[in-house]
């Protein structure tokens, strides 16, 4: 799946700029990360962006530099459409990582200022103001019927707590 995809890339970089750092050849990887990055675009990549057009999908692509100079633009602007009329981020985690930095290097600090002051459900600064939330994706508080928080409560206090210091 194309989030696989993206961080084997990301992986696939990372290797080339240890190579670097250590006095290695990097060609081959460099190759590689070509290659891939060419099956990416080709397999993911359409006029909704990449996977299924997502906001953490679009968001990590563009992180990742895994956009061409052909679908830069339209894949930001997707992620940017995705992100307007007051709607909550709808990215998970992974996405979440990559959404902040690319809007900052994209120029949109206005628009990162105006997500994390969101007070609606589901949104940071409504977790923050209801719930005493300290991260934009500790959005873990249970809704009833709500079966993924039920899921996410139940690993935090089994195994994550230890993990991301929750619970201690």
């Amino acid at each position: 799946d194309f989030i696989a995809s993206a961080f084997a890339f990301m992986a696939i970089n990372i290797g080339i700029k240890i190579a670097k750092v250590i006095n290695r050849d990097s060609k081959a990887l460099e190759q590689r990360s070509i290659d891939l990055k060419k099956a990416i675009n080709s397999i993911y990549c359409s006029e909704n962006g990449f996977g299924c057009g997502s906001q953490g999908e679009n968001a990590i692509a563009l992180n990742f530099n895994l956009t061409t100079k052909e679908n830069h633009s339209v894949v930001l602007n997707n992620l940017l459409q995705s992100l307007g009329d007051d709607l909550p981020l709808l990215c998970g985690a992974l996405g979440l990582y990559s959404i902040f930095p690319v809007l900052e290097n994209e120029g949109f600090n206005q628009l990162i200022l105006k997500i994390l002051r969101q007070n609606v459900w589901g949104s940071f600064y409504y977790w923050i103001t209801k719930y005493g939330a300290t991260t934009p994706i500790e959005s873990l508080y249970y809704q009833k019927g709500d079966k993924m928080s039920l899921l996410m409560l139940d690993y935090l206090k089994n195994t994550g707590k230890d993990v991301i210091g929750v619970g201690k």
